[in-house]
């Protein structure tokens, strides 16, 4: 066998191989332990600079806790938003780099415990000033996600409202990156095989049923801590819960322990990622 005939066998066993960690090992060992191999070890990270990373410490406290190594790979994820998006500024608002990171960091902190996880189902972020119109149902909106344009929209001013009150469960930017992500994994990406790809679709499931039990909703409605338009459909009561799990979650896991722990394997997110 000739050298380049030796090196096209290896390359393609090499690809094969791949393939079947990829589909099988990989989300057989998922499926045990609910992490992912060698999750979180970035090769060759991007780079953020010193000033960038004190804005992400400025609006994460998600970040503050994780350990070292988790660190350098939400560093990592934030610079690929970073450079994947447009963002773009309505009504003469100037883009700044705290605009720009306090929203890619609340997208990373979303899906820190998805695989290697981008959107694919937007291409594009506007950000007003203040409240807008919105000419698709005439109303003024604070933020919205519109898949049939490929946007996501928010309001600055509202975004950091939600941001700088950290335990009112209003958090403008997880609510839409909600939405997106839900859009994304059920009905974007169904050719997707990632392990945490089919676990969050098996938990939503979960949680649908939840949400579509009248006596479970209706005793959690008692306990109060849900707001209203938690109930409007499934999609904005998972939406109003990753609010919930991020903004007070002592007291989502106290008040309603088997939806916070829905949420949590949703999201596949929990403790290993933060320093002990």
């Amino acid at each position: 066998m000739g050298f380049f005939s030796a090196i096209f066998v290896v390359g393609l066993f090499s690809f094969y191989l791949y393939i079947f960690y990829d589909n099988f090992v990989k989300n057989m060992i998922f499926s045990f332990t609910k992490t992912i191999p060698f999750e979180h070890h970035v090769f060759f990270p991007k780079k953020l600079s010193s000033e960038q990373i004190k804005i992400i410490e400025t609006h994460s406290n998600f970040y503050k806790k994780l350990s070292p190594k988790h660190k350098i790979s939400y560093e990592h994820r934030v610079a690929k938003f970073l450079k994947r998006y447009p963002f773009i500024g309505r009504e003469n608002l100037i883009i700044t780099d705290e605009i720009k990171i306090a929203i890619a960091t609340t997208a990373v902190k979303l899906t820190f415990g998805l695989e290697d996880f981008e959107f694919n189902s937007f291409d594009k972020i506007l950000v007003y000033p203040s409240f807008y119109f919105s000419r698709i149902n005439n109303e003024n909106h604070v933020g919205e996600f519109n898949p049939q344009l490929r946007l996501l929209i928010f309001s600055w001013e509202h975004f950091q409202e939600s941001l700088f009150d950290k335990r009112d469960n209003l958090n403008l930017g997880i609510h839409e990156f909600s939405h997106a992500l839900v859009y994304e994994i059920l009905f974007y990406s169904n050719n997707s095989i990632s392990s945490t790809d089919s676990n969050f679709k098996e938990k939503y499931e979960e949680i649908k049923f939840l949400f579509g039990h009248k006596k479970y909703i209706e005793s959690i409605k008692e306990i109060g801590y849900l707001r209203e338009y938690a109930y409007e459909n499934i999609m904005e009561f998972v939406a109003v819960c990753l609010e919930h799990y991020y903004e007070t979650p002592e007291n989502f896991k106290e008040k309603l322990p088997i939806l916070y722990s829905k949420i949590e394997e949703l999201i596949n997110t929990n403790e290993r990622f933060f320093v002990h």
